[in-house]
């Protein structure tokens, strides 16, 4: 129905994207390379990557989904934020990062990242919590963000999806 298209990843399931995790396209967006990533922890988490271009200026999108537990979250951003910096490109992270605090559970991340928070987004039926995010990096000029509240998108999933607008400047 949204014209966007998932990005195909090469992992041997017959899954949409890896651990939950899925980045969807839409018309103009070029795929120039694609990865995924399993993270550190007990819990199966994982990360995709893509590295995308519009209009020939190429960015990339993290799509995470972060554990339960604080100390093993920190680990994760560390092993996020590595990845991150191998390549200097303008960089968009989104996911469930399963944490409330910006300063303590995600400190790290915003030292280097742009978060943008939506407002309360677990659990669906009743939004008490913004768990979801979105990063971005200072290539990014932020716009309007909000989850969006219908009765698909909280029968969808037990978290509120977000909607942001972003200009690559």
């Amino acid at each position: 129905r949204t014209g966007m298209r998932p990005i195909e990843y090469d992992h041997g399931r017959d899954s949409l994207g890896w651990h939950g995790n899925a980045i969807l396209i839409g018309p103009g967006i070029e795929v120039r390379g694609r990865i995924h990533h399993d993270l550190p922890g007990l819990e199966p988490r994982g990360m995709v990557e893509a590295i995308l271009a519009r209009d020939s200026q190429p960015f990339r999108v993290f799509a995470v989904h972060l554990a339960l537990m604080r100390a093993v979250r920190k680990r994760q951003v560390r092993h996020l934020l590595d990845r991150a910096g191998e390549e200097d490109l303008p960089t968009l992270i989104a996911g469930d990062f399963n944490e409330r605090s910006l300063e303590e559970g995600l400190g790290s991340l915003a030292r280097h990242y742009r978060i943008l928070t939506g407002g309360p987004t677990y659990h669906s039926r009743r939004p008490l919590f913004g768990l979801d995010r979105i990063a971005i990096s200072d290539h990014f000029e932020p716009g309007q963000i909000g989850a969006v509240l219908t009765e698909d998108s909280r029968l969808a999933s037990d978290h509120l999806p977000l909607l942001a607008e972003v200009s690559l400047g």
